[in-house]
């Protein structure tokens, strides 16, 4: 009793302070000053809402317990003081005051529930709905014995809103739960069974059913009646009647639903999923659907997008009486063998659908020796497009059927076709045996024929294989995500699955045999056969990071790696790109030799467009690792990378070196330098007979090389002063290359240490300038046949008669 009181306190201080400011008593102060105690001390959001002048208004939170018979007291305070249900039924427990249903309030249900239905009289308002749930640490069970003819009812007229959660309605000899125009059910976790009409019923303004589990429903599941902005979500429905939809918005009319992640099985004997012409802009996805005898989706709504549905084991699949879009949705096993004749159709069925699209879906029949059409158009569909589609049929059946021939506006294209038969498409009276002939129509000029290279097709698994020649060769059609949610990369793949990069550039390396295909986000597939040899190679921005996409964001394409070579000595590769603007592109090449230097070229010309921290003129010198890093300055189209050794003879630069042998009169032994740096079996190196003061450098030089052309180097270096050690050792140190550094300095050239081009083509100005000054003209002979000789210009039996030409030549 002292509860009640304290209740009627609270609700009724608010009231009275609010008359006595407004009334300007003259002891309002004081009074004011006890409502403020009272309202300033109780908890405010729970019983009171603000509104008004101040703001203050009262809102009915009450909970009443409910059980079948009632108990204790039966004063509704819990479930041992629980109110009959029969109570619930009764128009003056409804309504504002004390112990009556109304806005916020909770009816908390009991035990089990068999001797009443639960009709509501009225209804909460809008934004301040009733909740009837199971009391709590319980499911509640209204059970009507095959003898209550519903649930929980909208019984009686009016609008508003009512929330049903947490509750099991079973055995009743009508519907679940009934709807009634203009009141918004919400109804969430809830589960009916074996119910003789439908088991659902939904109606409003934003009503939903979600989360809940719908067994033997002998009419429909859930069905509709003035629904707009509903939905219906992630909810199991069994169907077992004759005459029964899944899922039907059906009565009056209603826009912007949303049936979504259901899964709807059983005995279904109409649609599985059935919209009415009332009802338009409907979203239908994400929804696991089997066992329709007849169409697993009928639509004669405008606009209806339907999208990501596994549609399967049933007679038929979509059939559409108005505009729709029907994309990425997996659709197997679909085939009626009693339905019509040429007419009849497993897949999808157009009638007074114009500008329907269809696009990204998987069509794949199952495995009965007849069927019907994949695709049936029939008379006075205009404008219909079908684009990336895969149907792989291995039934003796025509793959797409149009009535009119020819349909006005088809647009068939980029498809994926595989049939076992001689009748791919029927026009009219007109039969096109195969892809060809129908290509000569001017449809699906650019779909493809042959399998299609799935992972698993028995299991289902319709995800493509790496090698599968439906990647990257779709069209884009304004689509972002595929089945499952996966981002596109580059040119959409036909199907509902785009195959996803499996390797990340930087992280994995490329195989040589395959090549690869970089997309916008450094995700990169392998474009051919694999051969497990891979090559240590990283292309990126020059920053070294790939941009970032949101998961609804294409991946473009961005390069395109093959005609790679990665030999002992050759490091060579061609990237592509279609983007004219892409440029300044960071390389980094590995498998190399550490701390040596490698020449860099870009179709065929050394240096081209190259520029690095550790490189100069097309030269680049690798770290301890044995990587180089270059970045590549000139745009894209197609250009061929090589990265070769600076020199093969005396401390080779790339793993493994050869060596080369220059053919000449007379030789000299020089020692190779093998992989660990150490002398191994000496080679035959020739060298043209010369005056000792005509020395001509043929290679490169660079630190751990070594031989008589270091000495020569070193002598000249000594000339200038800037090399100082006591001997010439022929050795090229760490002294030789800051000689060469303070030499290629004084002759305006950057100082790198390392003896390339331009190094090369001074040192020998100087020692064929100085030949001039102390020999013959037949001294310039020599000199000019030896380099003939090392560029590999003139072959070494002709140096006899080409040394008499010049003579010959300078003695006129």
């Amino acid at each position: 009793m002292r509860q009640k009181l304290y209740l009627k306190l609270e609700k009724m201080s608010p009231k009275i302070c609010y008359g006595r400011i407004l009334s300007s008593e003259l002891n309002f102060k004081i009074f004011f000053f006890f409502c403020f105690i009272v309202i300033g001390f109780l908890p405010v959001p729970h019983f009171f809402q603000f509104n008004g002048v101040l703001g203050v208004g009262e809102v009915n939170a009450e909970e009443i317990y409910i059980s079948n018979t009632g108990a204790g007291a039966s004063d509704g305070s819990s479930c041992d003081q629980s109110r009959p249900a029969s109570w619930f039924n009764v128009s003056a427990n409804w309504g504002s005051g004390d112990n009556k249903i109304s806005d916020n309030d909770t009816v908390y249900l009991c035990g089990t529930i068999t001797s009443n239905s639960l009709n509501m009289v009225a209804y909460g308002s809008v934004g301040n709905p009733y909740t009837i749930t199971s009391a709590p640490g319980q499911t509640a069970i209204i059970d009507g014995q095959n003898v209550l003819d519903r649930g929980v009812s909208a019984y009686y007229a009016g609008s508003g809103e009512v929330v049903i959660s947490n509750l099991e309605i079973r055995n009743i000899a009508g519907t679940g739960i009934e709807a009634r125009p203009g009141v918004a059910l919400k109804i969430d976790n809830v589960t009916v069974r074996d119910v003789s009409q439908n088991c659902i019923g939904l109606s409003g303004n934003g009503g939903y059913v979600k989360n809940s589990t719908l067994i033997g429903c002998a009419n429909n599941g859930i069905t509709s009646n003035a629904l707009s902005n509903g939905l219906i979500d992630n909810n199991t429905i069994t169907l077992s009647g004759a005459f029964n939809d899944g899922i039907t918005l059906h009565d009056g009319t209603g826009s912007n639903n949303t049936i979504s992640n259901n899964t709807v099985s059983g005995t279904i004997n109409e649609n599985a999923i059935d919209i009415q012409s009332g009802y338009s802009n409907t979203s239908i996805f994400g929804n696991d659907i089997r066992g329709s005898n007849n169409y697993v989706i009928g639509s004669g709504g405008p606009n209806t997008s339907i999208y990501r549905n596994y549609i399967h084991d049933s007679a038929r699949g979509v059939y559409l009486t108005a505009p729709a879009s029907v994309y990425y949705n997996k659709l197997v096993n679909l085939s009626d063998d009693t339905y019509g004749s040429l007419g009849g159709t497993g897949g999808l069925y157009f009638t007074t659908a114009d500008s329907s699209f269809v696009y990204n879906n998987t069509l794949v029949e199952g495995a009965q020796a007849t069927g019907r059409a994949f695709v049936y158009i029939n008379t006075g569909v205009d404008n219909a497009s079908l684009k990336n589609n895969i149907f792989d049929q291995n039934k003796s059946q025509t793959t797409i059927v149009i009535v009119d021939n020819p349909a006005i506006g088809l647009q068939s294209n980029y498809n994926s076709f595989n049939t076992p038969h001689n009748r791919l498409v029927q026009s009219s009276t007109t039969s096109y045996a195969n892809l060809t002939a129908w290509k000569n129509t001017g449809q699906d000029a650019q779909s493809i024929y042959g399998e299609q290279l799935f992972s698993d097709f028995n299991a289902r698994n319709f995800n493509l294989l790496s090698s599968s020649p439906l990647i990257d060769v779709g069209v884009s059609v304004g689509l972002t995500t595929d089945f499952v949610g996966n981002p596109i990369y580059g040119t959409p793949d036909i199907g509902a699955y785009e195959y996803q990069p499996p390797h990340t550039i930087g992280t994995d390396k490329i195989d040589i045999e395959a090549g690869a295909r970089i997309y916008g986000d450094g995700k990169f597939r392998d474009k051919g056969t694999t051969n497990a040899n891979l090559a240590d190679l990283t292309i990126t921005p020059q920053s070294g990071n790939f941009e970032s996409f949101g998961a609804d964001e294409v991946r473009p394409e961005w390069l395109d790696i093959k005609n790679i070579t990665w030999e002992a000595t050759t490091k060579q590769w061609t990237e592509s790109s279609s983007s004219s603007t892409l440029t300044n592109i960071l390389h980094v090449v590995g498998d190399l030799r550490a701390n040596k230097s490698y020449s860099v070229s870009v179709d065929a010309t050394q240096g081209l467009n190259i520029i690095g921290a550790d490189c100069t003129d097309g030269f680049c010198q690798s770290n301890s690792e044995g990587k180089i890093a270059f970045t590549y300055t000139g745009t894209y189209s197609e250009h061929t990378f090589k990265v070769s050794a600076v020199d093969s003879v005396g401390g080779g630069a790339l793993l493994n070196p050869s060596t080369t042998k220059l053919k000449t009169q007379n030789t000299e032994t020089v020692p190779e330098v093998d992989d660990t740096g150490t002398d191994s079996e000496a080679e035959k190196v020739s060298q043209p007979t010369l005056p000792a003061s005509a020395f001509i450098f043929t290679r490169f030089l660079q630190p751990g090389s070594e031989g008589p052309d270091v000495v020569e180097l070193q002598k000249i270096l000594r000339r200038y002063g800037f090399f100082t050690y006591p001997t010439n050792t022929g050795f090229y140190g760490s002294l030789t290359a800051e000689a060469v550094k303070q030499y290629q300095t004084k002759n305006g050239i950057l100082a790198v240490g390392v003896v390339g081009p331009r190094t090369l083509q001074i040192l020998n100005g100087e020692n064929v300038g100085s030949s001039k000054n102390n020999s013959s003209k037949g001294l310039d002979t020599a000199l000019l046949i030896r380099l003939l000789l090392v560029l590999g210009i003139i072959p070494e039996e002709k140096t006899d008669m080409v040394f008499a030409a010049l003579k010959l030549l300078k003695a006129r």
